[in-house]
Order: C-alpha cells, then structure tokens, then sequence
C-alpha cells in the first residue's frame, strides 16, 4: 500500500536524475546507481509512504540483486553510510576489512611488547582508547599499569590458549561497543572468522610470530580465491538482503531493487576463450580455430540469452513491488537486456532517444510507473526502539566443568612448595639434605664429572641423544650428534671443559645402552621393531571427579601416588604425554623414562629407599601409573590377544647419571596391578564407582 492505497503500479522504472553532471562512463553510471538505490531505499524506509498491509516497510522486507560480489560489498557501504542495515558479504575477503587491520595491530602490539607498538595497539577502535585517552596514561600511572596488565593478560592467553581465545576475549570487551554500531554484528561476525583462521594456523603447529607473519601476508593479497577466507553473513535479521541475480533463483522478497539491470555486460576476462554450443547442443571451446567468426556469432548470440535469463529472474523475485533502475550512458546499452526489452515496448513511440519515448509505457502498461524524482541523498535511518517486554527469570543451568588438555606436569604443577620439584628433569633436592638416613659412601668421579650439567635443557639434550643416536654405534663415534643436541637445546659448555664434559657424557649414554635392566633387558639389545621412542598419546578425561581418583588409588592401595595439593577439582578434556620410549622384550611391553636429575654425587642417592623417596617428591609415580595406562590401551587395540598379565611389562625410570655405576643403581621399576589400570581405566571412561 502507498499513502492508504493499494499500488496499482508495482513495477517501478526508476530513472534517478541528479543536479550534477550526469555520468559519463560506465564505472561513473554504476556509482551513481549504486548511490540512488541506496538513498532511495533509506528514503523509503524513513518516510512512511509505503506500507505492507497494516504494518511499515522494514529493512527485511527488502532485497537488492546484483549482478557481481563486487557490486554488493560497494551497496553494502552506501547502505551503511545511511545506517540501512544489510546482509550480504559478496566475495570481499576477511583480510581487506579494518577489523584486519586493528587484529594485525594488537598481534603485532603484544609480541613486540614495546610502547610505541604498544599504543597503536590501544588506538585501535577495537581495543577502543582514542587520542586523548591515550594521553591521559602518561598522567596517570595507575591507568596506565591497568592496559599494561590487560596486555600481558592478553599475551599470555594467546601464548597458552591461542589466537582464537584472544580474539574471543578482545571481543567480549568490546562487543557492547561495536554493537552500537551499524556495522557492529559485521565487525563481531569477521573478527570471529578471523579469530578461527589464525587459529587453524596455531593448530598447523605455527607460533605465534609465524601466525602474525601468515596475517600480514593474507593482508598484502587479500584477492585470493580460497572461499574461507571470503567474508561470512553475519545475520539476515531485519536487514536488507544483497544477492547476487545468479544466487535468486527460487527466492522471493516483498520488495525488490535492481539497479544495475541498466548496465551491459563486462568484456571477458579470456576474450581469447569462446564458449558454444553446436547443433547437438554440445558444449564446444574455441580458442582460435578457423570456424570462430562463426563461434563468436553463437557464443554472443548465448550470452545475450543468458543475461536475458537472468533479468527474467530478477523482475520476477518480487512479491509486492520492483524498482527497474535505468541510466542511459550514451553508447553503451547495445548490449544490455533490458535495454532490448525496454526498445521493443515502445518501438513505435515518438522520440529520438530511448528515455524520451519510455514515457509511454505508463499509459500502455498501468501496472508500470516511473520515477524519475531527484535523488534524496539527506535520507537517513534509524531503527525503530523496540519496545521492552516484561521477561520472567529463568535460573541458567550450571556451568560445565573447564574442558582443557592435561599432562603429567600440568596436573602435579600446584603439588608442591617447592617450584623446582614440579619441573621435570629439573635440578632435585640437596644431596645433603637427608645424609643422616643413608650409610655414609663417597662421592663417585662419575657423577662428580657431569655435576655441572643440570636443569630442563640439559635433559632436553640427552633425550634427543637417546632418540637420535645410531644404533650399534658407540656414542663417542658420533660427536657431532652430541655437540648438535647440546647446541640445540640450549647448552652451554665453558671453552676449557668442552671436550671432557662431551666424552663423559658419550660414555654415560653408552653405559646406560649396555646396562641390565633386569631380566637381561639391555637396549642396545633391541631390535628396531622392537621399540618405539617419543610415542605421543591423547586420553579423553570424561568429568573425572579427583576424590574419585584418590578413593580409586586408596583401594587398591596406591593412595600416595595423587598429591593431596589437587584438591577437589573435576578433570574434563585430553590428557596427554610423551613416552620416551617403549620396549617389547620376551613377550612384555615396557615403559621406559628417561631421567638427569642430580640427586647428588653418592651413587647411594641413586638407589633403594632414597630413589624412592626422589621418585615421589617429584610424583613420577603418578607418572608411570599414567603411562601404563597409555599403553594398555594401545595393546588392548592393537593385540587380538591382549592379556594385561601374560603382556605388560613394568615402567623403568632410569636416572641416567647414575645407571650401571653399582648394581641396580638409577633404576626405579614398578609393575602396576591389572586391577588398579582397569580401575582406572573405566574411570576416565566415565564410570562412578
């Protein structure tokens, strides 16, 4: 309805004028288009003169068909600019959007960490300081901390949890903010896409310079073909509707705009590539042959039937109403659909040119009227407030238990006063410390030699030793596999004691390949089919409650294994590890670890009762209770005959510095109970006791 009447005339020839000078190319006429139908439909939506039934014109009852994406992201910012909300991303990609620009910004912020990177970082409209608040940091100290801590916290959250989780919390700042906004759920909707993009690249096993890298490039070419990376539809609530005319086949809207069903069809990107159709209907490609005069004709003659296909699509989606927009640019409309079809209609009117002679049509066809009105650039929208209702409460539903990976250091991190006792392959306890319960002995030359080798990265070192070392090779054969695996991990050996400290550690590593683990197992031994080193494994935690755990290990006598430090938390997600290796030996699978803690310079350290003692300061047990876990399930897959008797063998932790200097020095063993792994097997299966 129109002013309290039905509208007689539903399909509107809109011929927009304007006081400037007209346009004389076609990238002139398609802007101008472009700006008409957003003006006129932001003037529509504003004025009340339309109405559908007994209800006002909204933006969702309006679409807009297009022919390219292109076309669609440029009407998309014309609509916005008069607060018309919309719908339609076109092909525009993620990378060329400002919300790109301020993520590369903050990524870049926190990584270098400095005040001038820093600032541009806090301008940035979606961290969302401005000039002058920027300037009042300098005066005060506290505001200033305040971003500072917000910033580290923001690292440290990317660092830990990755991109995603950052942009996830940059959003939750700012979403209230950017809502406001005309475009906000557009920002929100590309950050967010963002967000997972960057996080596919951390999954990809990227750190995060590497991901900051990967933006800056997608950034650089941001025209890329790849269709994850075109920009999503944030939501199509109460919002005009931009479609291409290819992708409106089938769909219907109240009202309908086409603004560039004027425009002639583009020059090919391949003129040299002509695609026909034969006598038998058959799709034919001619690149140059001496039939294409023939093959232009035919392919032209197809194109022109395509696009009037396309019109047809168009002029029938609307339900109520159509707006035809049509800009005569001298010249140029030979080629244009509605250019034929609109020639055909008043073939016989009087006038030189066509827009002098479509006056006629009005009195020929009543259901077509035209609107040649100036344009009304002024228009602006606003949406209506929607009116509070009264809501009743409804109590939320419990949160869910955190969901995170675990590990062995992850869950023992908090078990202990003392922060070096969490790390493992850390430096341990003072030798001296518990002197008085062992016999007295004396140093040993062996452990002396390497006492000035300690802490993670020397560890680092020897398991890649371990890992990478030639099999049936002394490992004093092979010194650039040991001055490589120093260097790679970070150890630093002084000039003087270089050579000495390499070829006491080649023999330690040498020792600890020949050394009787019992049973006669000895790794050196070992067959290559008979080992896997480094194997990684992932259990899934179904909500497993740590009393339950503590009351599982207090059955079948093993309570000492969980630090009572855990508290009472629930363990939900992935728990995950390394094996350093695993061994089959007479028919028995074994777990084996390698340990260079420095316990002290007495081989005594190093065995019995004061093993022991070390072995649970640092909770390895626990560890080893883990990784027999891991492994039953792989046999359980992997064995047709799986018996966790007649199979599994023990957990060996062998404290490398020490192992072979006196009988069983340096080994720890410990075989678990069949019905202790099954019990807890069927806990981080979910089962209640």
């Amino acid at each position: 309805m129109r002013a309290g009447a039905c509208v007689r005339a539903p399909l509107i020839l809109r011929l927009p004028r304007t006081e400037q000078e007209p346009p004389r190319t076609l990238t002139e006429a398609e802007d101008f288009a472009l700006r008409a139908c957003a003006a006129d439909i932001a003037r529509l939506l504003v004025s009340g003169e339309y109405a559908l039934g007994t209800r006002g014109v909204g933006p969702g009852d309006i679409a807009v068909l297009l022919p390219t994406h292109r076309q669609i992201a440029a009407l998309r910012q014309h609509l916005a600019m008069r607060g018309v909300p919309a719908a339609g991303a076109g092909k525009a990609s993620v990378f060329a959007t400002a919300q790109a620009d301020d993520l590369a910004l903050i990524l870049h912020g926190l990584l270098e960490n400095g005040a001038t990177a820093l600032r541009a970082a806090w301008l940035t409209d979606l961290w969302g300081l401005d000039a002058l608040a920027l300037r009042a940091l300098d005066a005060d100290a506290a505001a200033l901390q305040v971003q500072l801590a917000r910033s580290a916290e923001y690292t440290a959250r990317w660092l830990r949890q990755g991109p995603l989780a950052l942009v996830m919390a940059l959003i939750e700042r700012a979403a209230s903010r950017l809502l406001a906004r005309q475009d906000g759920e557009r920002a929100l909707t590309d950050l967010r896409h963002l967000g997972e993009l960057l996080q596919a690249q951390a999954a990809a096993g990227f750190p995060a310079h590497a991901q900051l890298a990967w933006l800056h490039r997608q950034q650089a070419d941001p025209e890329g073909d790849a269709d994850e990376h075109q920009q999503r539809i944030d939501s199509d609530r109460a919002r005009v509707q931009l479609r291409t005319l290819a992708s409106a086949k089938g769909l219907q809207w109240p009202l309908v705009f086409l603004p560039l069903a004027w425009r002639p069809e583009a020059a090919s990107r391949r003129p040299h590539l002509l695609r026909f159709h034969d006598a038998d209907d058959r799709l034919g490609v001619d690149m140059g042959t001496a039939a294409r005069p023939a093959h232009r004709q035919i392919a032209a003659r197809e194109a022109q039937e395509e696009r009037a296909r396309l019109l047809y699509v168009a002029l029938t989606r609307a339900q109520q109403a159509c707006w035809v927009y049509w800009i005569a640019v001298p010249g140029t409309h030979a080629q244009s659909p509605l250019a034929a079809l609109l020639a055909r209609a008043v073939a016989a009117a009087p006038g030189a040119a066509l827009d002098e002679r479509l006056t006629v049509l009005p009195r020929r066809v009543p259901q077509i009227a035209i609107d040649a009105s100036a344009v009304e650039y002024a228009a602006g929208y606003r949406p209506a407030v929607a009116v509070a209702r009264e809501r009743a409460a409804q109590t939320p539903p419990p949160p869910a238990p955190p969901w995170q990976q675990w590990s062995f250091t992850a869950l023992t991190r908090h078990a202990t006063s003392e922060p070096r006792a969490a790390a493992d392959e850390g430096d341990d306890v003072d030798a001296d410390a518990g002197a008085e319960a062992w016999h007295e002995s004396a140093a040993h030359a062996e452990l002396e030699a390497l006492q000035s080798l300690r802490g993670p990265a020397f560890g680092d070192a020897v398991h890649a030793l371990f890992e990478h070392a030639a099999p049936g090779v002394p490992m004093a054969r092979q010194p650039m596999l040991i001055t490589r695996a120093l260097a790679d991990s970070g150890v630093q050996l002084p000039a003087s004691e270089a050579a000495p400290l390499r070829a006491r550690l080649a023999a330690r590593i040498d020792a600890c390949l020949h050394a009787d683990l019992g049973d006669g197992l000895r790794l050196q031994a070992l067959a290559a089919d008979a080992q896997v080193a480094e194997m990684e494994f992932l259990l899934p935690l179904d909500s497993v409650p740590l009393p339950a755990l503590r009351a599982l290990l207090h059955r079948h006598g093993a309570a000492a294994l969980l630090p009572e430090a855990l508290g009472h938390g629930t363990l939900r997600g992935m728990l995950g590890g390394f094996i350093d290796k695993i061994v089959c030996w007479q028919g028995c699978y074994h777990v084996i670890d390698y340990k260079t803690n420095w316990l002290g310079a007495r081989v005594d350290a190093y065995q019995g009762s004061a093993l022991a003692a070390a072995m649970h300061e640092h909770h390895y047990p626990l560890q080893a209770l883990l990784y027999t876990l891991a492994l039953h399930r792989l046999l359980r897959q992997r064995l047709r005959d799986y018996d966790y008797a007649r199979h599994m063998g023990a957990a060996l932790y062998l404290f490398v510095r020490a192992l072979d200097l006196a009988p069983q020095a340096g080994v720890w063993r410990q075989r678990f109970d069949a019905r202790l792994v099954q019990a807890l097997d069927e806990l981080c299966d979910g089962a209640r006791a």
